[in-house]
C-alpha cells in the first residue's frame, strides 16, 4: 500500500511514477483515499529571504498565496509554508514561545499577504461545498471548467473534480455514490462543469 500513495505524491508533484493516472482514478472510483501527510518531507534549510522570494513568485504565477501543502516544487515550498503556518498559530495560541527575528519574519509574511493556512488539518475541514465554491472562483479566474489535476494554486480542489467525475460515472453504470447526490449532480451541470476531462491541449498547470 506504501508504494500507491508514494506514486500518488510523485504523481502530484509531477514527477515519474509507475502509478498511472488512470489506476488513480480506478482507485479513486473504488473509494481509496490517498495519504497526503507532508510529515516525512526533508523540507530545504534556506534563507528566509530566499523563501521570500518564492512566495513573491508564487504570487506573481498563480495570483494567490495559499499554497496547498503538497506542491514540491520551489525548495518543498508547500511543506514549508505548512511549517510556518503552524508555528505562526501555536504562538498565537499561547503554546510556541518565539524569537523576535520570528515575529519580524511573520509580520514580513503578513505584508506580503501570506495568510497561515496552510496545512493538512486546514485542508481535511473542507466541504463539497466549499471545493464546489473554489471550483466556481477556479471558472472565473480562468475562463473554463477544466481545471487540470496538479493545479499549483489548490491541488484539493484539482483533485475533488477528478472524485466527482469518478462517482458520475459509477452513477452512470447503475452503481452507488458516496457523495453524489442528485441535487449536486443538478449543481454541477447548472456550473457547466465537464464529466469527461477535455484532451492535452485545452489545459494547463495554471
Amino acid at each position: 500500500v506504501k508504494w500507491l500513495h508514494g506514486g500518488y505524491r510523485s504523481r502530484m508533484a509531477e514527477r515519474p511514477s509507475k502509478l498511472s493516472q488512470d489506476r488513480i482514478d480506478q482507485l479513486l472510483e473504488l473509494g481509496f483515499e490517498f495519504e497526503e501527510s507532508t510529515k516525512h518531507i526533508v523540507i530545504p534549510d534556506i534563507p528566509f529571504e530566499r523563501r521570500l522570494e518564492q512566495l513573491q513568485s508564487c504570487q506573481e504565477e498563480l495570483g494567490t498565496l495559499r499554497i496547498d501543502h503538497r506542491y514540491q516544487k520551489m525548495d518543498q515550498l508547500g511543506a514549508w509554508a505548512e511549517q510556518i503556518s503552524k508555528r505562526y498559530n501555536d504562538w498565537q495560541q499561547g503554546n510556541q514561545e518565539i524569537s523576535s527575528l520570528e515575529q519580524f519574519q511573520f509580520n514580513q509574511l503578513i505584508a506580503l499577504g501570506f495568510e497561515f493556512n496552510v496545512g493538512v488539518q486546514v485542508r481535511s475541514r473542507r466541504s463539497w461545498d466549499e471545493n464546489f465554491n473554489a471550483f466556481l472562483r477556479y471558472q472565473i479566474k480562468h475562463g473554463h471548467s477544466n481545471p487540470p489535476r496538479t493545479y499549483k494554486a489548490d491541488m484539493r480542489m484539482g483533485h475533488w473534480v477528478e472524485v466527482q467525475r469518478a462517482e458520475y460515472r459509477l452513477l452512470c453504470e447503475g452503481k452507488k455514490s458516496k457523495q453524489l447526490t442528485h441535487e449536486r449532480c443538478k449543481k454541477l451541470k447548472s456550473a457547466g462543469f465537464l464529466w469527461n476531462r477535455e484532451k492535452k491541449g485545452s489545459t494547463s498547470t495554471e
